[in-house]
């Protein structure tokens, strides 16, 4: 999953090009999975069409047919499939690196690597995953703030910031190698809830895995200011080293620049006074505004451009 892991058979690795943006591969692994999946549901056809986002395949059909592919199975059709990273051994973990490949950019945080269960669990030896699963459940209930710029209120759609279909809960590992190697890592545990109707737990909405991972760094921000550090950029990222890997992962810089603001401001208060709370507070609020927007900026990049498109 970490380069081109799809047998001919199956689907021929995709470039993309769109109205305005450069000419560009998929990021490798979870789009070529899925896609992978969506031309197994699609009509067969003898062109190489590209597929879009109407090609009607859920995410449950996505890691059925992944699983069963990679275990060799062609029940599913579209041929063999190989796990060729141990960084992405199962369709689960490719579901779930929408969330956690945010982590990357992160020094200070592991996104599971050197454990069995990579993209599931993120964490520190520092972390307190009961605190991040409160923050979490503060958010699914808070009601939406109105933005600064306008009177009416953001419409919380189930697609823009549910989380609705995903389960979180504490665990613990010692990674055999990458960060923290050797230590015991306190971390989050992220399991999807697909039914076979597409959405999560039933619902027939897909959870926003995205919005989970901007949240997952956010509460790292508020949370740990002194200790949260980003992924130094003479490092590289994806061969580029010049850009930190939070922008290139996200695509736009305000992004970090929010986080590092918050993150300053959250390093002179005292963490569970009044003033940091509010902050707690404003930042969620900001949080809504901000993956509110971004659902709304993705989906229509998807109906213009006809591109298949998973954030």
């Amino acid at each position: 999953m970490d380069r081109d892991g799809i047998a001919p058979t199956a689907l021929e690795y995709r470039v993309i090009e769109c109205e305005g943006l450069k000419r560009r591969r998929q990021k490798p692994g979870v789009r070529t999975a899925t896609a992978a999946a969506a031309s197994a549901a699609a009509p067969k056809s003898d062109s190489k069409s590209s597929v879009h986002a109407g090609s009607g395949c859920s995410a449950y059909d996505m890691i059925q047919f992944y699983d069963a592919a990679g275990r060799g199975s062609t029940q599913s059709g579209g041929g063999a499939i190989f796990l060729p990273s141990p960084n992405m051994p199962s369709a689960s973990a490719a579901h779930v690196f929408l969330s956690t490949v945010l982590i990357e950019a992160i020094a200070s945080v592991s996104e599971g690597r050197g454990s069995t269960r990579p993209f599931h669990l993120f964490g520190a030896p520092t972390f307190q995953p009961n605190d991040f699963i409160r923050f979490i459940e503060v958010f699914r209930g808070e009601p939406n703030p109105k933005p600064s710029n306008s009177d009416e209120r953001v419409d919380r759609t189930p697609t823009g910031s549910d989380l609705t279909g995903i389960s979180l809960s504490s665990y613990s590992f010692r990674p055999t190698f990458n960060k923290f190697a050797s230590q015991i890592v306190h971390a989050g545990l992220i399991t999807p809830i697909l039914s076979k109707s597409g959405g999560g737990g039933g619902s027939g909405q897909l959870p926003n895995l995205y919005a989970l991972g901007v949240l997952i760094v956010l509460h790292f921000v508020l949370y740990y200011p002194n200790e949260f550090r980003w992924r130094p950029v003479e490092l590289g990222y994806e061969y580029n080293f010049t850009e930190p890997a939070i922008n290139l992962l996200l695509g736009v810089r305000s992004y970090k620049e929010w986080f590092d603001s918050i993150r300053d401001r959250s390093s002179k208060l005292v963490k569970g006074s009044r003033a940091w709370s509010q902050l707690v507070e404003s930042a969620m609020s900001e949080a809504r505004i901000r993956l509110h927007a971004s659902w709304t900026d993705s989906q229509k990049f998807a109906a213009d451009t006809e591109c298949f498109w998973l954030y």
